[in-house]
């Protein structure tokens, strides 16, 4: 009977030192995804540190005098381009989120719908000229456009588009391409 009661307790330390070691791995584990975090989060607030540069810090850009003051009817990463007829995607209903990951991968998520652009003899394409750094240091403010044709709408460039819209098709007067600053 000495032995039995021997046993039980020597089967006590074992799981005890079983549940202590189990606290030490979580403890540790929980340590490495605290200090993951915060070295994540420290990463990138230098990151973003960085990539601001000094000459655009506080400039607030005006849009171009050329475009329309409403806001515009539809507006969109462009899928397709046929003949006088753009297709674009808009998120539908609740709105939607797009992912650009390494090497163009996109993943979408929620609810999108098409629309269907079309341009006429009278339609305005415009495009951003893109703003040079040093233009920025000078002070320029008001974001410039050229005049392009509807063969420089690309798949996959946003674009904004200015008309009359009914439901999913849209007769463009004005068709705005913007770009990134400082990229041709």
């Amino acid at each position: 009977m000495t032995e039995h009661v021997g046993s039980g307790n020597a089967e006590e330390r074992i799981e005890q030192s079983i549940e202590q070691r189990r606290w030490v791995w979580w403890g540790g584990v929980a340590l490495m995804i605290v200090l993951l975090l915060g070295a994540a989060f420290a990463g990138g607030r230098l990151l973003a540190q960085q990539n601001v540069t000094p000459a655009t810090q506080g400039v607030q850009l005006s849009r171009p005098a050329e475009l329309p003051e409403e806001p515009p009817v539809a507006m969109g990463p462009v899928t397709k381009v046929e003949g006088k007829t753009v297709i674009l995607e808009m998120p539908a209903g609740g709105g939607g989120v797009v992912y650009s990951g390494p090497g163009g991968t996109t993943k979408k998520e929620g609810e999108w719908k098409q629309i269907q652009v079309v341009a006429t003899q009278d339609t305005k394409i415009y495009r951003d000229i893109p703003i040079k750094p040093e233009e920025l240091q000078k002070g320029r403010q008001q974001l410039q456009v050229e005049e392009v044709t509807l063969a420089d709408v690309k798949v996959g460039e946003q674009i904004e588009v200015w008309g009359q819209k009914i439901g999913d098709r849209a007769l463009a007067e004005v068709i705005y391409i913007p770009r990134l600053l400082g990229l041709p």
